[in-house]
């Protein structure tokens, strides 16, 4: 009970809580909010599917590559050893392809 110019304890809780807040408030540091300081790099937080990621390591892909340049040099067969490849089927052959295609 509180007689003459005594509190009770909450409310010097309370006050004590109250200049703390304030003086916290006053001498906030940098290491407490965000860092303002440093532009982000990036304007959108982009994603990718995981289908569209390459996990490859850098030896494989460089591998790969040089596969890919090894088979580039090879010659490609000449085009004379080829059957007409031009050729157009006529409509009876479409026909039976169309046919075979619904059965």
């Amino acid at each position: 009970m509180a007689v003459l110019g005594e509190s009770c304890s909450h409310v010097t809780a309370a006050l004590f809580y109250i200049e703390y807040a304030a003086r916290l408030q006053e001498t906030k540091t940098v290491t407490l909010g965000k860092a303002y300081w440093m532009p982000s790099v990036l304007k959108e937080g982009g994603y990718s599917e995981i289908k569209d990621i390459d996990f490859m390591s850098s030896k494989s892909i460089k591998r790969k590559m040089e596969l890919r340049l090894r088979d580039a040099s090879k010659p490609y067969p000449s085009t004379s050893s080829c059957s007409n490849q031009n050729s157009s089927a006529s409509d009876q052959e479409l026909d039976n392809f169309i046919a075979n295609l619904d059965s």
